[in-house]
């Protein structure tokens, strides 16, 4: 069963309530396409901040400012002794992910990038910054999102991760992150990438 599947057998997949079957349907067809190969990779989560300019109703994440409990923000220093406390087990990526701090400018961001890719052994791939951060970081810099991501991976990002896309729904983004990056900015951000 390696072939795309119709409309009917995708609702009926869709509508099943039997874990055991989807399960054991879901690894007969990996088997089929990929024997016993897999891929996995270890990583470890680099979170500069949590101080954001963005109020989304479901983040319990966010603090609004550095007075507030259990708010954090890394200095450049912090981040390179994080990555050498970290890196121990043969990680093959880090994963930068964090707010839009009101305080933070695109060259920290550069800064940030530069002191991971020096801290960290060539091998270890640096996925980093949401659609939604780099949007930000076009604001603050004045540039292009071509050349803000350019920039990045002249510092060493390789990857984005695909974080702020939770719902494109025009009118539930609006109740839920109304302040954040939409989905169209989100898909263009995405498209300069590639």
């Amino acid at each position: 069963m390696t072939n795309r599947i119709g409309f009917d057998e995708a609702l009926e997949l869709y509508e099943s309530k039997d874990l055991n079957y989807l399960s054991k349907l879901a690894t007969d067809i990996r088997e089929a396409k990929n024997g016993n190969k897999v891929f996995y990779n270890r990583n470890f989560h680099i979170e500069p901040s949590n101080i954001c300019l963005h109020r989304c109703k479901f983040c319990s994440y966010r603090r609004n400012d550095a007075n507030q409990p259990g708010a954090w923000s890394m200095e450049i220093d912090e981040v390179k002794d994080y990555c050498r406390d970290k890196f121990k087990n043969g990680e093959t990526e880090v994963h930068i992910v964090g707010s839009v701090h009101p305080g933070r400018d695109f060259n920290y961001y550069l800064a940030l990038i530069q002191a991971v890719r020096e801290e960290l052994p060539k091998s270890v791939t640096i996925k980093a910054f949401t659609a939604v951060e780099i949007d930000d970081m076009t604001k603050s810099s004045g540039l292009s999102p071509v050349e803000v991501l350019k920039k990045l991976k002249e510092k060493g990002v390789e990857l984005l991760p695909g974080g702020g896309a939770e719902i494109f729904n025009p009118e539930i983004r609006k109740i839920i992150c109304p302040d954040k990056t939409d989905a169209k900015r989100w898909l263009e951000i995405h498209k300069a990438a590639h």
